[in-house]
């Protein structure tokens, strides 16, 4: 086969070609055939016709027409953009029609006469001529001819072939080509895709909205068998305090069976009257300090930047008397306004060079600031800046190892833990003595009346009278550290709220015997706050916070994600707390 007919029938574009004989190569000792995957036509001037299929020498004469066409299916491509459905909604489609010719004589010489005219037929040549003779008329009138979800959606194929069968009608008989199928068939419209997602959306709001109303109305039942069920914990106690109104906790306790007695204990910080309420939850990370609603938590209520001179935030407490947070810094600690955060004072620990950790715990007593920092020891400053910080406590060559929890009395003088001692330091003598020694490295401590609470790195949670300090006793354990105890107190009932771990937040009431769970999340709890009408948990990785308020309908607690509100982990966390303007009758 000569150079100049291979290089044509080899392009892949290539539909037909019509060469004059004479082009066709001929060899004296060799015949050549139309190639595998051809269909070859001879036709003499006087309009004689002979067939030649792949294999065979077609063996032309000079004068005649030799036409080759493909044996294998041809696709051509239908495109419409913006066509009006029968439902008014543009619709833009792409199909993929397949037309093929048959071996037979009449078919090709058609195609010589009707798509030949330039001796050569390419596919794009083709589906022009598919196009102008009726092709994209179709496609346009099938799609006015259907509503848009039908052509989206629905296989559409031999409903198109059937239109286009007719359409092109002509131009297949005057061609000789035969419409074999509709290959493909796709349609998309963006009006169709925002009505649905319109519909989807709307949907999904009524879901939620159901959701949520099946949610309030289990949460309405729950609170109802709570209610069913306190209401007959409640009517025993009446009955048993019928005719003496100066009965204390612990002379009605004993009417209740023991289950009845954990029911009345695990609700009773919601049904007793908050002489304190909680208006925030201040937590700290980074070097911000942010303000959340105990009963929504969520999101963030407001934030604020401390300044970064004194170091990262460790710590934060809250001082109820004078309206401000003590927020403790790598080398001081800042006294910020509790509303809006603005700075009130800075405490500095002059020449305090780089330590690794910060101050983990700081207390107002009189007119003086203490802290607790386990590189740097025990603090003073005078909040007037009368005075210069003294080091009550300095730490060296690492010794101690652990300085903190400073708590005040209110006579004035402050305990704070030195490793596994509790020590006291009283300003008014400026002498400090050791309190007692416990069996742990102390991690927390709590003041109630004469009692002194001391939680460990063992888990044990030890009380002693601080009046008497030899005699100490351990009211709960647990696995891992103890890193906070709370204390709440009605009347001559005591309630020890501390973290469980895995179990949540636990109330350990010692006197009755009983450890009772306040609350539980997904996540293991390390610390834990309360107030008269809110619980707040940390995880263990410090990255969420449990957050339970007693007015919550549900009854559940709420999970905060601040570390990733914050993009840090929370290092501390504090209660802002105020009188109750007036508080409801038990």
């Amino acid at each position: 086969m000569s150079r100049d007919v291979l290089a044509l029938l080899g392009d892949p574009m290539l539909v037909a070609c019509c060469l004059n004989g004479q082009l066709w190569p001929r060899h004296l000792l060799a015949h050549t055939p139309v190639p595998d995957g051809w269909l070859g036509l001879v036709e003499t001037r006087d309009e004689r016709r002979r067939f030649v299929p792949a294999g065979q020498d077609p063996s032309p004469q000079r004068e005649e027409k030799l036409t080759l066409v493909r044996a294998r299916p041809l696709s051509v491509t239908l495109s419409t953009k913006g066509t009006p459905a029968q439902d008014d909604k543009l619709v833009s489609g792409v199909c993929e029609v397949v037309l093929r010719w048959e071996a037979r004589e009449d078919d090709l010489a058609a195609l010589r006469r009707g798509l030949l005219a330039h001796d050569t037929l390419t596919l794009p040549q083709l589906a022009e001529a598919v196009r102008n003779a009726g092709g994209l008329a179709g496609l346009q009138e099938f799609v006015k001819s259907h509503a848009a979800a039908e052509l989206v959606s629905a296989d559409l194929r031999e409903v198109l072939r059937g239109v286009l069968q007719e359409r092109l009608k002509r131009f297949l008989f005057e061609t000789g080509a035969r419409l074999d199928r509709v290959a493909r068939l796709e349609f998309r419209s963006e009006m169709l895709e925002r009505e649905r997602a319109l519909q989807r959306d709307a949907q999904e709001r009524i879901q939620a909205i159901q959701a949520r109303e099946m949610v309030e109305s289990a949460a309405r039942a729950a609170m109802a068998r709570r209610i069913q069920d306190m209401s007959g914990v409640l009517e025993k106690l009446r009955a048993a305090a019928a005719n003496d109104d100066s009965l204390r906790w612990h002379e009605l306790l004993p009417a209740l069976s023991p289950p009845e007695r954990g029911r009345l204990l695990e609700n009773l910080w919601r049904m007793t009257p908050d002489r304190r309420v909680t208006p925030a939850i201040v937590a700290v990370g980074g070097d911000e300090c942010v303000w959340l609603d105990p009963q929504s938590p969520e999101s963030i209520r407001s934030r604020v930047k401390v300044p970064d001179d004194l170091g990262g935030v460790r710590s934060v407490r809250h001082v109820a008397e004078r309206g401000w947070l003590l927020v403790g810094a790598a080398t001081g600690v800042w006294v910020l306004r509790e509303s809006d955060g603005a700075v009130v004072t800075r405490c500095a620990v002059p020449m305090a060079g780089r330590p690794k950790t910060g101050f983990n715990s700081a207390c107002v007593a009189g007119e003086h600031l203490f802290a607790t920092h386990s590189q740097l020891g025990l603090w003073r400053w005078a909040l007037d800046g009368s005075v210069k910080p003294l080091p009550l406590l300095e730490t060296r060559d690492g010794l101690p190892k652990a300085v903190r929890a400073v708590t005040p009395l209110p006579d004035g003088r402050v305990f704070y833990a030195v490793d596994a001692r509790v020590q006291v330091y009283d300003p008014a003598s400026e002498q400090v003595d050791v309190l007692t020694s416990v069996d742990g490295i102390i991690h927390c401590l709590a003041v109630h009346d004469a009692s002194l609470l001391i939680g460990t790195d063992r888990g044990t949670l030890l009380r002693c009278d601080w009046l008497r300090p030899d005699d100490v006793w351990a009211p709960y354990r647990r696995s891992g550290p103890l890193e906070s105890v709370q204390v709440r107190a009605w009347h001559d009932l005591v309630e020890l709220v501390v973290p469980g771990g895995d179990s949540g937040i636990l109330a350990v009431y010692e006197q009755e015997n009983i450890v009772a769970r306040l609350a539980s999340g997904r996540f293991p709890i390390r610390q834990a706050w309360a107030g008269d009408d809110v619980l707040v948990g940390l995880s263990d990785r410090r990255d969420m916070l449990l957050v339970m308020h007693g007015a919550s309908s549900t009854g559940r607690a709420l999970e905060a994600p601040l570390a990733r509100l914050l993009g840090t982990a929370i290092q501390d966390v504090c209660l802002v707390t105020r009188a109750a303007e007036s508080a409801p009758q038990a």
